[in-house]
């Protein structure tokens, strides 16, 4: 076995990595299954609200990708002739912007992206290669075709 060094938290006290690795896989491993639960018993709520939280989430991280950026090169702009046009930016201008784009992101996500995605898939599943007497495989090769076409 491979020796592990003692880590030592605020709030946890583990012996070694190990078992802060044990513990994280446990939690990941805890949260994935109430997941499926709740995954099986409403499926489509459940998709919903998933995909809404990962465009949020998605559009978030690349707004601050986008600043991060902003920040590192603040010399970006393009010399034109002509008068200097500057604009003095106020803290928190844009916020309300950025959380209206948010929400129409997560919107979408949740209230079309998901439900479409949901019956389309189900459409495919029930209607795509249903009569081949193929391997599993050779089926879902087909239906990866088919909704790719």
């Amino acid at each position: 076995p491979k020796a592990s060094r003692k880590v030592a938290r605020n709030f946890f006290d583990f012996e070694t990595e190990t078992d802060l690795i044990d513990l994280v896989v446990l939690l990941i491993s805890m949260l994935m299954s109430a997941y499926q639960r709740v995954l099986h018993a409403a499926p489509l709520p459940t998709k919903c609200c998933t995909t809404a939280v990962l465009f949020s989430a998605g559009d978030a991280l690349a707004h601050s990708s986008v600043l991060e950026g902003a920040r590192a090169s603040p010399a970006t702009t393009a010399r034109t002739p002509g008068p200097a046009t500057t604009t003095a930016r106020t803290p928190g201008q844009g916020r309300d912007e950025a959380l209206r784009r948010n929400l129409a992101f997560s919107s979408y996500g949740g209230l079309f992206g998901a439900p479409t995605q949901h019956y389309f898939f189900n459409f495919i599943e029930r209607n795509v290669a249903v009569g081949l007497a193929a391997s599993p495989g050779l089926q879902a090769f087909t239906r990866v075709t088919v909704h790719s076409a």
